[in-house]
């Protein structure tokens, strides 16, 4: 069974590959690690989901995710995204999704949700703090946004640019973007630190790799041994660093105070 897809905007081309989500399934090492990363600090400084909260995914995709979360919390999670065809994949979930862009700040969508999730998202959107702050108008005064993006553009490569990133973000980059839009900053911090050199040979290895093929050579482990030694390397990180002094991801968290500042 699979979720009613509820049409609110017209459905649109996005700057991402669709073949990612092939490949991004909820048992592959990096979903899972970013996944442990938001449950990590959602604990620190939101406590527990518990039932009866709604929250919001905004750039959903394939709805992974939101499967994930719901399997560690009490909440509801619904999902938002302009790609039709991702949303088409998505497994059944609890909540809603919703076929819809933000920008349209909708009545029925605005001030609605405890909690937002703005993952891997905001990299490929030209004008990022615009987006922020329309999406910073779906949460409740109190409310707390989660983004997750990529770090470090030394580590931009052809990856990033068939995936449809516009730039790879530092901690002061998130920084600078939350107290520009009077979010309070409650966390900024890398992960996946031990990925670091992997990404910078995956930079020098794509180099020779057709186009056509590099979201599958740049994402998808060449094997389930492999999948499995970076699940121990991310149980091994997660252990040692409660805040990696650098790493490939950025990982973030606000409290909305109030209407958010306008550009």
């Amino acid at each position: 069974m699979t979720n009613e897809i509820i049409v609110l905007s017209p459905a649109s081309i996005v700057s991402m590959a669709d073949e990612w989500y092939d490949f991004a399934t909820a048992d592959h090492f990096w979903m899972e690690w970013r996944l442990k990363v938001l449950l990590r600090y959602m604990e620190y400084y939101g406590g527990k989901i518990e039932q009866g909260q709604r929250l919001l995914e905004i750039g959903c995709g394939h709805g992974q995710f939101i499967k994930q979360l719901e399997n560690n919390t009490a909440g509801e999670i619904d999902g938002c995204d302009l790609n039709l065809l991702a949303l088409e994949k998505s497994p059944s979930i609890k909540g809603k999704l919703y076929l819809y862009d933000i920008e349209h700040n909708l009545d029925s969508m605005v001030d609605k949700y405890s909690g937002i999730f703005l993952l891997d998202v905001i990299e490929h959107i030209d004008d990022d703090s615009k987006f922020v702050l329309d999406s910073l108008n779906h949460l409740k005064a109190g409310g707390l946004i989660f983004i997750n993006v990529p770090a470090l553009q030394s580590l931009y490569s052809r990856y990033d640019i068939v995936a449809g990133h516009k730039r790879r973000y530092t901690k002061k980059d998130i920084e600078r973007l939350f107290r520009k839009l009077g979010v309070e900053v409650l966390h900024v911090g890398y992960w996946g630190f031990f990925l670091v050199p992997v990404v910078l040979i995956r930079k020098l290895y794509l180099r020779i790799i057709p186009m056509s093929k590099i979201i599958e050579k740049g994402f998808k482990p060449p094997s389930q041994f492999v999948n499995n030694f970076f699940k121990v390397v991310m149980r091994l990180e997660l252990f040692l660093f409660d805040n990696p002094m650098i790493g490939t991801s950025v990982f973030a968290v606000g409290r909305k105070m109030k209407t958010p500042t306008s550009r």
